[in-house]
């Protein structure tokens, strides 16, 4: 083809020259004409750049052909079997590296498991080891130990006999959480005739007979006081053994006794009549039976813990016959509900009253301590618990100041009495107003030493309040009862009877600032006039007057000077009042 370029020259190629006949492509041919010879179609014609990039590729390809063939000719041959051989060699050498490596691996791995197991079972050896020379130390412990307490308790026995024998005149025996045996107990009514405190508690190694030994020789008659917590062997002839040896016990206490039962205590008090104090606190099967069994006693102090059969019942007995109860501790008695606090109000001696965690007294409301005598600010300290209380009587009390802010924290509470509370003073009032913006009724009658200050702090704090009585307080003003209608307009009850230092302008204000005012009592109000009561009638609907002077059971004169006797209370008697319902009640009546 070079040749017939060379002779031919360039003008007889075509643009498909060079290429393979089967690789061409088909053109259609049109039919040749004069026109087409002279001009051509653009598929036929021969592009200049194109030829010349065809020549080229083709002399490359040349070159390279020759340059290739001439290259095998002019170089040596190389041996093929000398290179496969060293390629085997190498081969050889990479899957034996491989096969060591695999195998290392799995004598690696077989060696760990096997250190790994012989670890296990050497640990498992050790383990057996110490645990059967701990078993061996523990026995041979155990062995001495129990020998030791044979000794112990042989020599305890020997010991109390010494000292039975060389003090017979001791009062006070303390054996509790020692391992006194029937030996012991049979040598206390033989040599301690004086005996008077005695305790057995968590002592379980004497028995129901040797209860029975306290009743020989003299006895142990002149015993007063008795501990038998933690005493779970004793059955209930145990404790008829008791009776008949201990008539005269007054304090009993059985703590931790989950087997003592109704049975037990009736067995018991059939001859100890003279029991005052009785503890039973983790005593679960105790119920309303006991305190039955108990009414024989004069009782003056009760405790009770975790016990859920006792119900309201019990504060029947309590309040027909013991009277003279003064400390009451039932904790976490689930039986017990509002209804049972409704005995304690007779209860004038009572001075320690705990009702924690009866759940059934959540929704307590109303409270009523009056003239429980012994009630002192301790006592307040477990009533603020129940702070669903509403309403709460402390009137008659030793209630103080510090009782008083203690209340404060009752935010529910809306009515409260304090009458005839002799140490509460002015601070106290203003301290516990502080806190009680919701107060609705207040009774601070007979409280003598109580000032226009107690007004003030009512006016400022309680601008709800609906009730107030300050009968026998001589020392309110004028000034109290303006600044209390001047801030108190939903005032409907106010007592002022005995306030001896009031005039009639005190009226005047209260029309002007308490519109809502229906009950007016103001006896013993010697300043104010007939004709200004009169007028005030008209006002609202019921009027108590009288302008006489306050009897001498209110403890001061006319001018509100305290008597020498004012602590000495006549008998009751009716005073002289004057009672008018006004004509505006009558008329809402026949409406």
């Amino acid at each position: 083809m070079i040749m017939a370029i060379i002779e031919n020259g360039l003008e007889s190629l075509r643009w498909d020259t060079c290429i393979d006949p089967l690789m061409k492509q088909k053109i259609r041919r049109l039919s040749e004409t004069y026109l087409e010879q002279l001009f051509g179609l653009d598929d036929q014609l021969v592009i200049i750049k194109l030829m010349i990039k065809a020549c080229t590729f083709y002399t490359g390809n040349l070159v390279k052909t020759y340059f290739c063939t001439w290259k095998e000719i002019v170089m040596p041959h190389i041996n093929e079997d000398d290179t496969l051989a060293e390629k085997m060699e190498k081969a050889i050498t990479y899957y034996n590296s491989r096969l060591q490596k695999s195998s290392f691996h799995r004598w690696y791995t077989y060696t760990k498991i096997r250190k790994a197991k012989l670890q296990d079972a050497l640990m498992r050896i050790r383990k057996i080891f110490h645990y059967k020379r701990q078993m061996i130390f523990l026995q041979k412990w155990q062995d001495a130990a129990r020998l030791k307490k044979k000794i112990r308790e042989e020599e305890l026995d020997e010991s109390m006999k010494h000292i039975s024998e060389g003090c017979p005149g001791v009062l006070y025996l303390n054996l509790s959480n020692t391992t006194i045996t029937n030996k012991t107990m049979r040598l206390l009514p033989k040599h301690f005739h004086n005996l008077q405190n005695l305790s057995l508690a968590y002592c379980r190694k004497f028995t129901d007979k040797g209860l029975q030994y306290l009743n020989l020789g003299n006895g142990c008659h002149k015993l007063i006081y008795l501990d038998l917590s933690g005493c779970t062997q004793i059955s209930v002839q145990g404790f008829k053994n008791i009776a008949s040896s201990c008539s005269g016990v007054m304090h009993l206490t059985i703590n931790d006794m989950p087997t003592l039962t109704d049975n037990c205590v009736k067995a018991l008090v059939e001859k100890c009549q003279s029991i005052t104090s009785v503890v039973f606190i983790g005593s679960p099967h105790i119920s309303d039976g006991t305190f039955k069994a108990l009414s024989t006693c004069d009782l003056r102090k009760i405790r009770f813990e975790g016990n859920k059969r006792i119900t309201d019942a019990c504060f029947k007995f309590i309040d027909k016959n013991y009277p003279n109860i003064h400390h009451i501790y039932m904790v976490d008695c689930k039986g017990i509900t509002d209804g049972s606090l409704k005995s304690l109000s007779p209860l004038k001696h009572l001075t320690v009253l705990n009702l924690a965690n009866c759940v059934s007294c959540r929704n307590l409301n109303y409270l009523s301590l009056r003239n429980c005598e012994q009630l002192t600010d301790q006592g307040i300290e477990h009533i603020v618990n129940i702070f669903s209380l509403i309403s709460l009587d402390l009137s008659g009390t030793v209630i103080s100041n510090e009782g008083l802010i203690v209340l404060s924290r009752l935010k529910k509470l809306k009515e409260l009495s304090l009458s005839e509370c002799y140490r509460i003073t002015d601070f106290g009032i203003q301290a516990f107003c502080k806190s009680s913006v919701i107060l609705e009724h207040l009774d601070v009658s007979y409280c003598l030493q109580l000032s226009d200050e107690i007004i003030k702090a009512v006016a400022i704090y309680c601008t709800y309040l609906t009730s107030l009585n300050i009968a026998g307080c001589p020392q309110i003003t004028n000034l109290a009862i303006e600044m209390l209608s001047a801030k108190c307009h939903y005032l409907h009850i106010l007592d002022i009877s005995g306030c001896v230092l009031l005039t009639d302008q005190i009226l005047e204000d209260l029309k002007i600032g308490c519109k809502q005012l229906r009950i007016l009592k103001m006896q013993y109000c010697r300043h104010i006039s007939m004709e200004a009561a009169h007028k005030m009638s008209s006002v609202v609907q019921q009027q108590e007057y009288s302008c006489s002077d306050p009897p001498r059971w209110f403890g001061y004169d006319c001018y509100g000077r305290p008597l020498n006797d004012q602590h000495i209370k006549p008998l009751k008697e009716v005073p002289e009042i004057i009672v008018k319902e006004s004509e505006y009640s009558i008329e809402e009546e026949t409406v």
